[in-house]
């Protein structure tokens, strides 16, 4: 950081090296951006093929549930919540594609508004990594009070 004595403001100068460095983080960043894009395809695709092949073998084997139908309530919110995380991980994937695009415009055109796009694109993502570790860990911690519980309750 250098101070400008002209308007008393500090300015950040990014040498060649830390425009190297950046350039290589947007590689590896677009690099996962890809894999997750890939992976939520994989994983909606999974699951609609296990939709299809749960649908098949109760047409088969005849094993309906108790109102005839081919699914009950545990699959379809199963299979909501998967396409829920899905979207979720693209998302979180566009975060990733955003920073690594205008990071490397803002490289190799020296523009600052792409500079801090790039750098919203990665706070916004590790917001939601964030998010999701916070719910993740409440879950952990309410399944364990519920399993205390229960357990307490079955000593009684």
């Amino acid at each position: 950081m250098e101070t400008n004595q002209d308007n008393n403001r500090t300015e950040l100068i990014i040498n060649e090296q830390t425009k190297n460095i950046l350039l290589s983080s947007t590689k590896w960043t677009r690099f996962l951006a890809v894999i997750g894009y890939i992976g939520a395809c994989l994983i909606a695709l999974a699951t609609i093929v296990g939709i299809i092949n749960r649908s098949n073998s109760y047409k088969r084997y005849g094993s309906y549930n108790n109102y005839g139908q081919f699914f009950d309530g545990h699959d379809t919110i199963y299979t909501l919540l998967i396409f829920i995380l899905c979207g979720v991980y693209v998302v979180i994937s566009n975060y990733l594609m955003s920073y690594a695009n205008n990071m490397s415009k803002a490289i190799q055109y020296n523009d600052n508004s792409c500079f801090q796009l790039a750098f919203g694109s990665l706070k916004n993502h590790f917001k939601t990594i964030g998010i999701i570790v916070i719910v993740y860990l409440s879950l952990i911690v309410l399944f364990i009070l519920m399993g205390l519980f229960l357990f307490v309750l079955d000593r009684s």
